[in-house]
């Protein structure tokens, strides 16, 4: 069961035991959002909230300032990340054995599919090797005071091939939160 008490408030992951009882929070003391609500320009719109139970954990995505991972949470409370990183984790699967297929995507590499089983992933394919023949600009993570005092997080994107000295046009995008990050994933090589 997924709780959505309004646009503003984080979404979470509810668990109801079929015999009613009580309704346990499973992400209760998580100031996160469940899904994976990052805008990118190589997808649509952000993928459905998928729930995954496996054994006594429940696998989903879970949003984290600019990036989406896959966390788990025990049925007796606690949340876990399992596969974390400055990405978005786009989709999974658990297998049995404990094998994590999943599709992710970073600011330098479009979604590729990935295998994890204990602690080390490797890439299954390699649909967009293309973007090492381009210079892609690295997101540069920085915090700042808003007006009210609270801390809020934002990415400088130099240009590609950039240098040191040299005044360059700047493009300022205010879009986002609460529950809406812009993470760009740029994949053009623009001449300024």
């Amino acid at each position: 069961m997924i709780f959505t008490g309004g646009f503003a408030t984080h979404d979470h992951v509810l668990l109801m035991r079929p015999d009613g009882g009580e309704i346990i929070d499973l992400m209760k003391d998580v100031d996160r959002n469940v899904g994976n609500s990052l805008n990118s320009d190589v997808r649509g719109s952000a993928p459905p909230i998928k729930l995954q139970w496996v054994n006594d954990w429940v696998y989903f995505i879970m949003m984290d300032g600019g990036s989406a991972k896959l966390v788990r949470a025990g049925v007796n409370g606690g949340v876990e990340t399992v596969i974390g990183g400055e990405r978005s984790i786009e989709d999974f699967v658990v297998m049995k054995d404990g094998t994590i297929y999943f599709i992710s995507m970073d600011p330098l590499r479009p979604t590729e599919l990935y295998r994890w089983f204990n602690g080390s992933e490797d890439r299954v394919t390699n649909f967009n090797d293309w973007v090492s023949s381009v210079e892609l600009s690295r997101p540069e993570p920085f915090r700042f005071r808003a007006s009210d005092g609270r801390e809020v997080e934002g990415w400088l994107m130099r240009p590609a091939g950039f240098k040191q000295g040299i005044k360059y046009p700047a493009v300022l995008e205010i879009h986002g939160g609460p529950k809406t990050p812009t993470a760009i994933h740029s994949c053009s090589n623009s001449n300024y």
